[in-house]
């Protein structure tokens, strides 16, 4: 599914209030909306379906009260948004990678971009 912007908050950087020595800053940020994983760590697919990425949660989003997950929180292990949008299976044609809902539905993002809100 192509992401309408009211199913949750994908952001390929960190905001500037969390310290570049934070294990959360190299990564990218899942904040839940509408749509929110039953189970955590949310797993990020490449097109081809090997996977690039998990985001741990870590918390409530203070401003919503949803939750919010990261790379290198919870059972997440630490990743970078460089590292999964070099990756040839993301910078193919469509250069995107796709968040897997527990209910098995894929949300197509861009590795490298703002997509959605809280």
């Amino acid at each position: 599914k192509t992401v309408t912007g009211s199913e949750f908050l994908w952001k390929s950087e960190i905001s500037h209030h969390i310290y570049p020595t934070d294990k959360r800053a190299a990564g990218p940020a899942f904040i839940c909306n509408k749509v929110c994983p039953k189970k955590w760590p949310l797993n990020i697919y490449y097109s081809d379906g090997t996977r690039a990425a998990r985001l741990g949660y870590y918390g409530t989003y203070r401003t919503t009260g949803k939750p919010r997950a990261y790379c290198a929180t919870k059972g997440a292990p630490a990743c970078s948004i460089e590292t999964i949008s070099k990756d040839s299976k993301a910078t193919g044609r469509d250069r995107c990678v796709y968040l897997k809902t527990s209910d098995n539905t894929c949300y197509q993002v861009k590795p490298v971009s703002r997509t959605g809100r809280p």
